[in-house]
């Protein structure tokens, strides 16, 4: 009997190990899509169009990451504690708690980039304002997409990260730049391509 127990256990182990490297490998080829958005786009609206997303999406998500305020962390932290103690009402409060916070600074901040879209235009002296200021919703979503995420991480499972930021984002940008180039939507487009994939992540992460 003990053998056999060690037996299962082994077995357990090598289909967790496959399962974590597949999960893995999927991952990656998920990535490889953000790639190919960037070349859809580039192929759809020049180098030109491409060059100025770029400027605006590096703006933007660095802005973005002032929203999140390190979050993640507090969650897996908080949640893994309260599951520790049993008290499903301290795992319950710590979502809430991240989300109300992570809820008010993206929001803050999405304002502020709305309001200063035209002097970072001018700044750079390039026509991104337009693109900035549709970008700039996206920090709230993608706040509380990377706080449900945590959420499952607290539970020591992982793939859903990788189902959500590393599979699904680049593929909801890969159609979205698809779309956006058949209807020849230009540098706006791109930018609603991305508020939608913040939309579809925050949607999916959610869900699980």
């Amino acid at each position: 009997p003990e053998k056999d127990l060690e037996r299962e256990a082994a077995q357990r182990d090598i289909k967790d190990l496959a399962g974590g490297a597949l999960v893995s490998f999927v991952g990656k080829l998920g990535r490889l899509s953000r790639g190919a958005f960037i070349w859809v786009i580039t192929l759809f609206f020049g180098l030109d169009v491409q060059g100025l997303y770029t400027l605006a999406w590096g703006i933007v998500s660095t802005l973005n990451k002032i929203g999140r305020f390190g979050m993640q962390r507090g969650v897996v932290r908080f949640v893994v504690e309260a599951r520790t103690a049993d008290d499903r009402e301290g795992v319950e409060r710590a979502q809430s708690t991240a989300l109300g916070i992570g809820l008010l600074l993206s929001g803050i901040v999405a304002g502020l980039t709305i309001l200063s879209a035209e002097w970072i235009a001018s700044f750079y002296d390039k026509p991104i304002a337009a693109a900035v200021r549709i970008m700039a919703l996206s920090a709230p979503f993608l706040t509380m997409a990377f706080i449900f995420v945590a959420s499952t991480r607290a539970l020591r499972i992982m793939r859903y990260d990788v189902y959500v930021v590393s599979i699904a984002g680049p593929l909801f940008l890969l159609v979205g730049g698809i779309v956006v180039g058949f209807l020849n939507m230009g540098l706006q487009g791109i930018a609603w391509a991305q508020l939608g994939m913040a939309i579809g992540c925050c949607l999916l992460a959610g869900y699980y």
